[in-house]
């Protein structure tokens, strides 16, 4: 795929949602000037991205060619695939922190907001056979503050495990980069 500047594929996306969006909308939608998303339809349109048709005496139209409908959906799929990595490291890296902590005689929790991650989360208890993990809301709920463990994905959560004296893991900052990029 042809590296544009990130500017045009925002806008080539805006069209493809939009075939009617006039550069004035394009102008708002991106908080670019105009004179920049005029500069930026002439590279679309120079490179066979997108062509103008014009719809009457004062209104033009931008229409993706074969072109720019084939880059719009492989970012689309290069996006899904990337997220689809990322998803499944934090699956792997929650089931392998529960079986190191397991193989210690360690009492997994789960503590967090109910957010995408812990849907992600209970989505591996699930598949993986994680039965030895136990929900938690309050860490009032914990029973044996010595051997537990507590499993979390954002810092707030974090933050408050560590002031209560809590051992506390978060998967989120565990995740080696590495293996999402």
């Amino acid at each position: 795929m042809t590296k544009l500047p990130d500017t045009d594929d925002v806008v080539l996306s805006h069209i493809y949602n939009n075939e009617d969006i006039s550069q004035r909308q394009l102008v708002e939608k991106t908080n670019l000037s105009l004179g920049s998303i005029n500069i930026c339809m002439h590279r679309l349109v120079n490179r066979g991205l997108v062509k103008i048709e014009r719809v009457s005496a004062r209104q033009l139209r931008y229409v993706l060619t074969p072109k720019g409908i084939t880059r719009c959906m492989t970012k689309a799929v290069n996006y899904v695939r990337h997220a689809y990595k990322q998803i499944s490291s934090l699956q792997q890296t929650f089931a392998d922190t529960v079986k190191t902590y397991q193989q210690q005689g360690r009492t997994t929790y789960l503590l967090g907001p109910d957010n995408e991650i812990y849907t992600i989360l209970v989505q591996a208890i699930a598949e993986r056979s994680l039965d030895q993990v136990f929900y938690v809301t309050d860490l009032k709920e914990v029973k044996d503050k010595k051997t537990a463990v507590v499993l979390v994905w954002d810092e707030q959560t974090e933050k408050e495990c560590i002031k209560l004296g809590f051992d506390v893991h978060n998967l989120v900052t565990a995740i080696n980069p590495a293996d999402v990029i």
